[in-house]
């Protein structure tokens, strides 16, 4: 008996099988209909000396579909001719004669008729015996399994064009790698991103990430990391593209580990729009900075002023030349401090990186903070992770963004305030982004890239300072970081726009969540 599970291409399948009983069974003519997954009728689908133009169609109600649906056997004009004894039985044998066809078998698939097989006389005019009818049922069988697998193959192969299809016409880059390291697919996007003209090597496609990329991609391999929104510098050629990344793992629906994903979206136009927008925007904060700073010196500027006006007509007066001294040093030193503070924001000095001990820069600040606090009547209190660690930063800007923070919390706290210091230490910084996501009164900068630390040694120290005054007020909390920004009385507005700027050159990252009535 012939085979067809080797055959995966259903007109393949079916030429093959019509060929096979045409020479094995000597028969004059002989056809295929299949049956139409959307009208249900039968429609011819490879053919034996049956011209296409004979138009060969079977209705889905049609007798002779009725017939072999309940009979489940070979229907022949000669057995209808001596035992026709229903009207099914007569309208079958009139179909038969119209199409000119001497028999036909069923194709079932469970229990669909799947399709219909029709045969002409046999070549030496004898009529079909019943080792053929037998012979015919079980192809019958055969076929319609061989049709099965061919339709399934057929439809996962259409299911993987699709897919691939979507998949080019994606605008953004998409590329599979194996557990392997081997890339087994890359879109027309990630190949114009990475300047790829034709199917390239994996040693030819990875060589335009960055080592830092690749080694992180390695990683993600071999461990539960993955990358959401970061970016990354592609080389291509001369140039660099800056480029949007999302890595993430395949798996098995067993959750067994196959390789990983990879998203790029180029960001040149993006990049470009950015810089033409901080351009504008630096404008507008130069005049805004400008008319800070102005206001700032002015305010000190007016009370020297006063007092010169005024010296004419008490230069004999001790007690006030006593007093117009300290003044103007007091001014002076404000306008000093207010400029020393600006350039340190503008242009910071190279900061000493070496390894310190947080913990140890926390206690000093708060032991020198310690009387101003009592005389205000404010308790600092420390909840300080008995781990000991060592950080590469400068101490002395790490003490100074402490002390700035606390600082301002001194400043808004009213008397009998409280302020709370605790460290702990974390893998990673996600859930800071789900905190400001899910708060409208917070802001979250960070600073990390994923890519400048080994990516195994994921550890962040993580210091937290909070108070009991008065809040944020909401919609404002996205400017404390602006220098001149204050909801002070006095105070320069300089403070927490260093902060920022500290934390910015130690690749680290800030967050603050606000609570108008409750603290900060």
């Amino acid at each position: 008996m012939v085979m067809f599970s080797s055959i995966y291409d259903l007109n393949e399948l079916l030429l093959h099988a019509i060929q096979y009983l045409y020479n094995s069974v000597g028969i004059e003519k002989i056809c295929i209909l299949l049956k139409d997954s959307k009208t249900k009728h039968y429609t011819l689908k490879a053919a034996i000396n049956i011209s296409s133009k004979d138009n060969l169609f079977i209705h889905s109600e049609d007798a002779v579909v009725t017939w072999l649906f309940r009979n489940k056997t070979v229907l022949s004009r000669d057995q209808l001719s001596r035992f026709a004894n229903s009207k099914i039985d007569y309208l079958s044998a009139e179909k038969l004669a119209s199409l000119n066809v001497d028999s036909c078998i069923p194709v079932f698939q469970e229990k669909e008729l799947f399709g219909i097989i029709l045969l002409g006389k046999k070549v030496n005019k004898k009529a079909f015996s019943q080792e053929d009818v037998q012979m015919f049922l079980a192809f019958s069988g055969q076929l319609a399994m061989g049709a099965k697998n061919a339709c399934l193959y057929s439809e996962l192969k259409e299911a993987k064009v699709y897919r691939e299809n979507i998949l080019q016409s994606l605008k953004n880059g998409v590329i599979v790698v194996d557990d392997n390291d081997e890339v087994t697919f890359i879109n027309n996007e990630a190949k114009r991103i990475l300047g790829l003209r034709e199917t390239s090597t994996t040693e030819i496609i990875l060589n335009h990430f960055g080592n830092d990329t690749y080694r992180a991609l390695r990683h993600m391999l071999s461990s539960d990391t993955e990358y959401l929104n970061i970016e990354i510098l592609i080389k291509r050629g001369n140039k660099t593209i800056p480029c949007g990344m999302i890595a993430s793992k395949l798996k098995t629906e067993d959750g067994q580990k196959v390789g990983a994903l990879m998203i790029l979206t180029d960001l040149t136009e993006l990049k470009l729009l950015q810089t033409e927008k901080q351009h504008a925007d630096r404008l507008a904060y130069i005049g805004t900075l400008a008319a800070n700073i102005a206001h700032e010196v002015k305010n000190p500027l007016v009370a020297i002023n006063t007092y010169f006006q005024l010296l004419p007509q008490k230069k004999d007066d001790l007690e006030f030349q006593g007093d117009f001294q300290k003044i103007a040093l007091k001014e002076i030193s404000r306008i000093n401090r207010i400029i020393e503070d600006l350039l340190d924001l503008a242009k910071p000095a190279e900061p000493l990186m070496q390894p310190i001990d947080p913990r140890n820069a926390i206690l000093d600040i708060i032991n020198f903070l310690r009387d101003t606090a009592i005389e205000k009547g404010i308790e600092i209190t420390t909840v300080l992770e008995e781990k000991r660690c060592a950080i590469i930063a400068s101490e002395d800007k790490i003490k100074q963004v402490i002390l700035n923070i606390l600082q301002n919390s001194l400043d808004a706290l009213p008397r009998n305030g409280s302020i709370k210091v605790s460290t702990s230490f974390m893998n990673d910084l996600s859930e800071f982004r789900r905190m400001a996501k899910l708060n409208p009164n917070s802001a979250f900068f960070s600073f990390a890239s994923p890519f400048s630390r080994d990516p195994s040694d994921t550890l962040y120290f993580v210091m937290k300072i909070s108070d009991n005054g008065e809040g944020i007020p909401a919609g404002k909390i996205s400017h404390i970081f602006e220098p001149f920004f204050t909801n002070k009385e006095k105070g320069t507005g300089l403070g927490l726009a260093m902060v920022y700027r500290i934390i910015q050159d130690h690749e680290g990252a800030i967050y603050v969540e606000s609570k108008e009535g409750e603290g900060t």
